[in-house]
């Protein structure tokens, strides 16, 4: 029932609080006096000796690009390289098999890397997220009237695409010029076209599209002599 105060000491030096439990951090031998009320106190039969090992050092994750990148792709992550470390990737909770202190990846998800030293000590580095946009499908061009080698008639050709999907916006090409962000366009001349589908920042696959016409005649102009009213 007496009242008791503690006094920790490492290497014969004081420390800590006054409480019966104490966590070491710092390598050395730890010892313990205890008092009572009565002003007495007596110490520890014996010291404890603690080794503390370093822990590894990791800094944050590198990466090769932009994090947010179109599915197909993808990007390098990588810390410094350590000969007396030895290295594991983790996809959230989930380990990899990756044993390097590098890794490609080309799925989203919250990337990090344990790090261990010689003396078992693990870190972790904190977790880089990835995403990755899927891209578009690549659209398909209806030819509308036009066939290869026609002539070309009173209308313009019309070109448009097929199965134009809302979340899409699309962008035309003639002879590798933008010339039209709608769904279809209309033309009279020759040359290669193509179209691509675009979701927020992924491109899709192009279409492509020769258009080659026969040559045609120039169209007439009537000349008329006289009045164009008689009786």
């Amino acid at each position: 029932g007496q009242n008791l105060s503690y006094q920790w000491k490492l290497n014969g030096g004081a420390v800590g609080y006054d409480q019966a439990r104490y966590y070491a951090k710092n390598s050395g031998d730890y010892s313990v006096t205890i008092a009572n009320s009565n002003g007495c106190s007596v110490s520890s039969t014996n010291k404890v000796p603690v080794t503390v090992n370093p822990a590894p050092v990791v800094g944050n994750i590198s990466h090769s690009g932009e994090t947010r990148f179109c599915s197909g792709q993808a990007i390098t992550l990588s810390i410094p390289s350590n000969s007396s470390y030895t290295y594991r990737w983790n996809k959230g909770a989930v380990a990899t098999d990756v044993l390097t202190n590098s890794i490609s990846v080309n799925q989203p998800g919250d990337y990090s890397v344990t790090v261990t030293n010689g003396f078992g000590c693990k870190k972790a580095s904190e977790p880089l997220t990835v995403e990755v946009v899927d891209r578009p499908a690549k659209p398909e061009i209806d030819h509308g009237i036009y066939k290869k080698d026609s002539c070309l008639g009173e209308n313009p050709i019309k070109l448009s695409v097929k199965n134009i999907s809302p979340d899409y916006s699309y962008k035309w090409f003639l002879n590798g010029t933008p010339i039209s962000n709608s769904t279809y366009i209309e033309t009279r001349n020759e040359g290669k076209y193509w179209v691509e589908a675009r979701y927020d920042i992924c491109s899709s696959d192009t279409s492509e599209l020769d258009i080659i016409l026969k040559k045609t005649l120039p169209k007439p102009e009537i000349i008329f002599r006289g009045p164009t009213v008689w009786l």
